[in-house]
């Protein structure tokens, strides 16, 4: 049944326009970079756009002695036993990074550092939301509108029709997802060569370094790739959820849209407990999206969970795998208890 699901989409409009927006993005990406480390761009005091012209070596060795230097920094402050525990922590992590690279040499990490930047891009974020929302929406709307679902639901094969959908709405973001980075990966590698050193500290590609827990530049891009899987999935489950309980495609998308936002609202909800908005201040979808740096690999402080000290990150994911199988869960409901009756 999934077969016909997918030669279905590929029959719809809705597909035609993704793809076509699906290759404008890569495109696009193709040309979006941050600062390398061999480049120091920045705007001086006066507005000026300045472009540091030294040697390239002498660039990324000075970045990386800083960012050596803050970590030292780190490890010193925490032998004078005043420090916090959330700075502790830090430190201990900074003294970790330091022993399994410690940064005395500049290695070329371009391809990473273009990688990551793209693949955790806001703009590909929300481009990559948009096809799920857009695909997904429609995944049984259309029925209602063509009076298909009658027939659907008065077959013997009800269920697997039905469950094709959820099954398609589950793998279609992993597949766009992962054709996504292929694309960005074969393109980065044409323009700045082939991926090396990955298995240095991941604190030489991002700029928040201190925060960051001892993770190798290949851990790091997977946590990457496999947070932003959950989000992309989240929403065509949840968004092909609204299109078996609303009546047209608009409600669908609205729904959908209202479910991604819901987050980033209760996190400005200033009243609610302060271990709650530090957890959805940092794994609501929304800001997941816009700044993914401030949630994968990072340490952000723990909270009191029955009486159990957890770190703010993991309760965030485990947030986030909860609603995934509550928009699981609550599609099955939907088809056994509500088109059923």
């Amino acid at each position: 049944m999934i077969r016909w699901e997918i030669k279905k989409l590929f029959k719809n409009k809705s597909i035609i326009i993704s793809s076509i927006i699906f290759v404008l993005l890569c495109s696009m990406m193709s040309f979006f970079k941050p600062d390398l480390e061999t480049e120091n761009n920045y705007f001086d005091k006066y507005g000026n756009y300045v472009q540091d012209n030294r040697a390239k070596n002498v660039i990324a060795n000075e970045k990386l002695v800083n960012k050596v230097t803050e970590l030292e920094t780190l490890d010193k402050a925490n032998k004078s036993n005043k420090l916090d525990d959330i700075s502790k922590k830090m430190a201990n992590m900074a003294s970790e990074k330091l022993q399994k690279d410690n940064g005395k040499n500049y290695k070329d990490i371009s391809f990473y550092k273009v990688f990551n930047f793209r693949i955790n891009n806001a703009f590909s974020g929300f481009v990559i939301v948009g096809i799920c929302v857009y695909i997904f929406s429609n995944i049984y709307t259309d029925e209602k509108l063509s009076n298909v679902d009658s027939i659907i639901l008065s077959g013997k094969n009800k269920y697997k029709a039905l469950f094709s959908k959820l099954s398609l709405a589950i793998i279609a973001p992993i597949f766009i997802y992962l054709v996504y980075i292929l694309a960005i990966g074969v393109i980065t590698s044409i323009q700045y060569g082939n991926p090396i050193n990955g298995s240095l500290q991941a604190y030489r590609i991002v700029d928040t370094f201190s925060l960051l827990k001892p993770i190798t530049i290949y851990g790091y891009n997977m946590v990457n790739i496999l947070t932003m899987m959950i989000v992309f999935v989240s929403v065509g489950v949840f968004a092909s959820l609204f299109s078996f309980i609303t009546n047209n495609s608009v409600q669908s998308i609205v729904s959908v849209t209202v479910f991604i936002v819901i987050g980033k609202i209760i996190a400005s909800l200033k009243f609610l407990p302060k271990n709650l908005l530090a957890v959805v201040g940092c794994s609501n979808y929304i800001d997941i999206i816009m700044n993914p740096q401030m949630l994968i690999g990072n340490y952000l402080g723990d909270i009191n969970v029955f009486g159990k000290s957890i770190g703010i990150v993991n309760v965030g994911y485990i947030g986030l795998i909860v609603i995934l199988m509550i928009g699981i869960v609550s599609n099955i409901y939907v088809f056994k208890k509500v088109l059923n009756t």
